[in-house]
């Protein structure tokens, strides 16, 4: 339904440039498809992997993201210069459906059943039923034969689940309103919501300097060093076990996340989004004349966005090990990493739209009639980021052990069974298959 929805609006997009209305109906229609996806991805990565190898593959997606998200406006700009417009991105994006629709519906099997209940119960010290068959490797036929059976057997709708009780029913909306969620949420809002606010007032603040390829360029910065940032924030934590024992000299530095690593990272992408916030505001306001831009540095300007975007990639970063401290369930792991970013992308959402009310300060909402507005709105977003990651490094620091605790509390985890061996009616483990 989610790749429906995209493909409409991807394909409404191509014909909008005279319709206001439309083009904001398709954008709609984008929305919603990929709100969907950009939470069910993740869950099926956790419901395929186990956990020893759902890291590499979630870093991997990670990137994929950033690098995929900051990338295209590059391209964006140079297919945009045209007598076609912007609508000629979106004829081309409209051809990747091509391989998206059979994608999905030949690649994406089921996944969302509990492995517990699917596997036989292994006696402890007992051979595995699965030894011999996973030691003598995969053979042609062997492929044929189970692509031939997931096309048989392939159904378009989920599995049918038995009766849920109350507290599963709960699970996703008390994710939600957990404490780590929540500080996780307002310690990464401003800098999140910053970066895509003023990337999308970019052609707002430049038309009159700027031709529409040369504002694709400026989000050069973001698309490198946000990128830089996840995959080394990623794959690092990988990589520092084997570095340790090639290296004993790095044995020091810690392998998992503990107060003071978090209150590091709390404090480096603070630091690196107040820089890009603020030096944003004084240096585009500096070059205003006659409600105008009339001289900038776009190195400069790319570098700042840069700089803004490594902050908030930090903070997207560390959400993931904190969630996990939190709760051995993977379940409960989802829907809290859900639960962040769906925070995030609402108020995100609300400041694009409040953004040029914001920088404009004429009664008829011309851009920059005095430039002030632009100025004033980076001072405050850059003063707010770091009050506000201040309290949360505190919060962290002093009662980091108190607000997991406080999780285990609001969702219920001993209710629901998630709370590691003492989960309800599951006996053995599914990792003595692996």
């Amino acid at each position: 339904m989610s790749l429906v929805l995209l493909f409409i609006g991807t394909v409404w997009n191509t014909g909008v440039r005279t319709s206001y209305s439309q083009c904001l109906a398709a954008r709609v229609f984008q929305g919603l498809g990929w709100g969907v996806i950009d939470t069910l991805v993740q869950s099926s990565i956790y419901d395929i992997f186990f956990e020893h190898e759902r890291n590499l593959r979630l870093s991997i997606y990670t990137v994929i993201v950033v690098t995929t998200t900051w990338g295209p406006p590059l391209l964006g700009g140079i297919t945009s210069r045209g007598q076609t417009g912007f609508e000629l991105q979106f004829t081309v994006l409209s051809c990747f459906f091509v391989l998206a629709v059979p994608a999905i519906a030949l690649g994406v099997p089921e996944t969302a059943y509990d492995r517990t209940n699917a596997l036989p119960r292994i006696d402890e010290g007992g051979e595995s039923p699965y030894k011999e068959s996973m030691c003598q490797g995969i053979s042609r036929d062997r492929i044929l034969d189970a692509i031939n059976d997931y096309i048989v057997k392939m159904k378009p709708y989920s599995y049918t689940s038995g009766s849920a009780d109350s507290v599963t029913l709960l699970e996703a909306p008390r994710a939600f309103i957990a404490p780590t969620t929540l500080i996780l949420f307002f310690t990464s809002f401003f800098s999140y919501s910053s970066l895509w606010a003023l990337s999308s007032t970019l052609s707002l603040l430049f038309h009159s300097v700027y031709t529409t390829t040369t504002i694709g360029v400026l989000m050069t910065g973001p698309w490198l060093l946000a990128t830089a940032t996840a995959t080394a924030l990623a794959l690092l934590p990988l990589f520092i076990p084997r570095l340790q024992s090639r290296f004993p000299v790095l044995s020091s530095i810690p392998t998992q996340f503990n107060n003071k690593v978090i209150t590091v990272a709390i404090t480096a992408g603070s630091f690196l989004s107040f820089i890009g916030i603020l030096t944003f505001g004084l240096h585009t306001n500096a070059g205003i004349d006659n409600g105008k831009i009339s001289s900038t540095n776009l190195p400069e300007i790319s570098f700042v966005l840069g700089l803004l975007a490594a902050g908030a990639y930090i903070f997207d970063a560390i959400s993931r090990p904190l969630i996990s401290l939190s709760t051995a369930s993977t379940r409960h792991e989802n829907d809290m990493m859900a639960g962040v970013a769906c925070w995030r992308t609402l108020f995100a959402g609300i400041l694009v739209i409040a953004g040029p009310s914001g920088i404009s300060t004429s009664s008829s909402g011309a851009a920059l009639s005095s430039g002030y507005g632009l100025r004033d709105m980076c001072i405050g977003f850059a003063v707010v980021q770091t009050v506000i990651a201040a309290m949360a490094a505190g919060v962290w620091w002093f009662y980091g052990e108190e607000v997991r605790r406080w999780d285990g509390m609001v969702m219920k985890l001993e209710d629901s069974g998630a709370a590691g061996k003492r989960s309800k009616g599951r006996e053995g483990s599914f990792f003595d298959t692996d």
